[in-house]
């Protein structure tokens, strides 16, 4: 009998436990949940990656995306110059610029470089050229900037990444912006000077 009892009260206790124990598992589950709701609790969902301009890096086109693509404002970056000064493109803003990427083993690159050269002693301070040489050593490329008499500025994307980031899939590819850093035009392959003098046009430089 006694034995009954004993275990007709452990048998009560455990039931008893597990209702205790789904009671609290339940108010934890809906706290959790409620929490997860209103934005607390566990922490903040971070927030979506995108690229934009920061208003100290394009204070006059807070409106204009991103995008190296036509009607984007350029995408900004900083690259070691032949010379050994840094260029950061958006310390530019204020008249047109060309941005020419090429390479010195590129044929194509070559034949386009006495046109570009000519029209950047042509605009002097009214337009700024940038040679963007991609994958080379310095020596190899102040090789060929002695061979062309290069005047304007050549920059060194020795490991790509501008390149990859304004989507250059074959050299030379040329970019042309605005006075506000929005870009006008692109052309992939080597320009004739009627190509060249068009794009200068659509960035208010005339012949």
């Amino acid at each position: 009998m006694k034995r009954n009892l004993i275990w007709a009260l452990v048998g009560g206790g455990l039931l008893v436990g597990v209702l205790i124990g789904g009671i609290i598992l339940f108010a934890a589950v809906k706290f959790m949940g409620t929490a997860a709701s209103s934005g607390e609790g566990g922490g903040a969902q971070p927030p979506a990656l995108t690229e934009s301009a920061s208003p100290q890096q394009n204070p006059q086109k807070e409106d204009v995306p991103v995008s190296p693509q036509i009607g984007g404002l350029s995408p900004d970056f900083s690259l070691t110059a032949l010379d050994g000064s840094t260029f950061t493109l958006s310390e530019t803003r204020g008249r047109p610029v060309l941005l020419n990427f090429w390479a010195t083993w590129c044929p194509p690159c070559r034949a386009e470089m006495p046109a570009i050269q000519s029209r950047a002693a042509e605009w002097g301070d009214d337009l700024l050229v940038v040679g963007i040489e991609v994958g080379e050593p310095p020596n190899e490329v102040q090789a060929f900037v002695d061979s062309f008499g290069l005047t304007f500025p050549v920059v060194l994307d020795r490991r790509g990444s501008v390149a990859h980031r304004y989507l250059v899939q074959g050299l030379p590819t040329t970019v042309v912006l605005d006075a506000d850093g929005v870009v006008q035009a692109r052309h992939v392959g080597a320009m004739s000077e009627s190509d060249l003098d068009g794009y200068l046009a659509q960035v208010g430089l005339e012949r």
